[in-house]
């Protein structure tokens, strides 16, 4: 059995389309470090390799608003951390939903 597990620690910027409705698009992108463990199982024999990757992502996504405050994001990521130690380049697309609350709208 093959495992990898990613823990991303990263920056992100975004820019959102202002819109007057309830549904509301955003860009961004994201910079960062992410420590990437692959693990190998062989019977009795585990192998374990942990590197720091350098990680970039662009994404986009958007905003429904529940109320004034209050809305549900739904988004999507592609992750690339380029090749490190003996660890191979990563890509991963990721799917994003959650719950998002603001002041400032």
């Amino acid at each position: 059995w093959k495992y990898i597990t990613v823990y991303p620690f990263m920056g992100t910027a975004r820019y959102y389309l202002y819109s007057e409705h309830d549904l509301e698009a955003f860009t961004g992108a994201g910079i960062g470090i992410s420590l990437i463990s692959k693990v190998t199982d062989l019977g009795a024999y585990t192998l374990v390799d942990k590197n720091m990757h350098f990680t970039l992502y662009p994404e986009a996504g958007v905003i429904y608003w529940l109320h004034k405050n209050i809305g549900i994001t739904l988004n999507s990521r592609f992750m690339w951390s380029p090749a490190a130690g003996e660890t191979d380049a990563q890509t991963y697309l990721g799917f994003n939903v959650g719950v998002v609350a603001t002041s400032l709208r």
